[in-house]
């Protein structure tokens, strides 16, 4: 098995999907769900994000204000990793939940894919 069906998450949070004008699509959960973006200022993934917006100018000190921003955070895998990557089977398994996600942003006008697990999982909702 190349994932973690215990470490499940989607994203919960409130939005406006047409605020929403960039999605950011990483990898995988973390492997701790402590870390998860929306779990709080100290998760890792949230930590991780904010100082890359601040990198590029945003004033953001976390994932909530990211969201202020018009920008989604998400994972392709909505479990977490057990080893280095996943099999095309979970990527042609699990794709749609991703693919329901993303059709909740109808005016997004941005899709990043952070990794080749995020490219896969999109190349396979296109298919």
């Amino acid at each position: 098995m190349d994932v973690d069906h215990g470490r499940y998450v989607m994203p919960d949070v409130e939005l406006d999907p047409d605020q929403i004008t960039i999605v950011m699509v990483s990898e995988a959960a973390p492997a701790r769900l402590e870390d998860w973006f929306y779990a709080g200022r100290d998760a890792l993934f949230a930590e991780t994000t904010v100082l890359a917006f601040r990198d590029v100018g945003e004033d953001v000190s976390s994932a909530a204000d990211i969201l202020d921003l018009g920008a989604y955070l998400t994972t392709a895998v909505k479990c977490g990793k057990t080893g280095y990557g996943v099999t095309t089977e979970t990527v042609k398994t699990c794709s749609h939940l991703l693919e329901l996600e993303l059709g909740l942003f109808p005016l997004a006008r941005a899709l990043m894919l952070m990794g080749d697990v995020a490219i896969k999982w999109v190349n396979a909702i296109a298919r």
